[in-house]
């Protein structure tokens, strides 16, 4: 290529490329500015912890720091699966404490993915409640620490449902007695759970054919659900998308406190408990 064609090309093209290059190291630099932050001002002593939404307040995560002098760095995930997939991937590298329910702690703790907890070095331990200890998912409480419970329910309009006094799965289940739309779980797990429930008073040893039969009730469900949501469901509600809703009563407890049109009520039929956990991912080298 004679020198003309060379000058010729580098006036034509070499602004752009300077440009496009200018844009890429520009973006590259965002998008890895809290790691280079993170390198030259690394605090000495930090915690990652890979947890729920709101499921370890601020207030509690700054008494701490202040008490310590350790600072904590929290990252958020939706779903237990979302937590089990991340550390089947990498074992929780790069965090320090988790939070799990407790199905996702059995599953955690049969992959090796959790570390054996020293409970002699923890001075409140001896003050939890009993009844959420030794349990089927950590029968020992081995690897894990129970922090929060909550159960299933049905949060509803409170003016919406006025004409019918005893609310239950009924409304949730079978077709609706006038029409309106409901959201229910985005977890399959939980969903078979009350279907199964409701439909067979019973939750394990399902045969194919039961689930066949909880198959086809989800199905003529469906035609009801206005979404399949566990978190957000205040914007449905307050929004006068839906009336009603399958949600967890720490989530309805949220919901009473901004607005007294709704209540709260867990059928007669029964339901179930969820139990949060801390637990110490197998990676992690700061264990005190």
């Amino acid at each position: 290529m004679s020198n003309e064609k060379i000058k010729k090309f580098e006036r034509k093209f070499l602004p752009k490329i300077i440009i496009i290059l200018f844009y890429f190291f520009t973006i590259l630099f965002f998008l890895y500015l809290s790691n280079f932050y993170n390198f030259f001002f690394k605090p000495s002593r930090v915690i990652n912890v890979f947890t729920f939404t709101d499921m370890i307040p601020k207030s509690v995560v700054k008494n701490f720091e202040k008490k310590t002098g350790i600072s904590v760095r929290l990252k958020y995930f939706d779903s237990n699966e979302e937590l089990i997939a991340k550390l089947k991937i990498d074992k929780g590298a790069g965090y320090d404490l988790i939070t799990s329910s407790d199905y996702a702690i059995e599953i955690l703790r049969k992959e090796n993915l959790l570390k054996k907890i020293d409970k002699s070095r923890i001075d409140s331990f001896a003050n939890l409640d009993s009844r959420f200890l030794n349990l089927y998912f950590d029968p020992e409480n081995n690897y894990s620490i129970p922090i929060a419970w909550s159960v299933e329910g049905i949060v509803f309009k409170r003016k919406v449902f006025e004409n019918y006094k005893n609310i239950n799965w009924d409304f949730i289940f079978k077709k609706p007695v006038f029409t309106y739309k409901i959201c229910m779980p985005d977890t399959p797990r939980e969903v078979v759970y009350l279907t199964s429930n409701y439909l067979l008073n019973k939750s394990q040893n399902l045969t194919n054919e039961e689930l066949e039969y909880i198959k086809n009730i989800l199905i003529e469900q469906k035609r009801w659900v206005e979404i399949y949501m566990s978190g957000s469901l205040q914007y449905y509600l307050l929004a006068n998308i839906v009336p009603m809703a399958v949600s967890s009563s720490a989530f309805a407890k949220k919901l009473l406190e901004v607005s007294n049109d709704f209540d709260f009520i867990l059928p007669d039929q029964g339901s179930f408990c969820i139990i949060e956990n801390l637990a110490i991912p197998i990676h992690t080298n700061k264990d005190d």
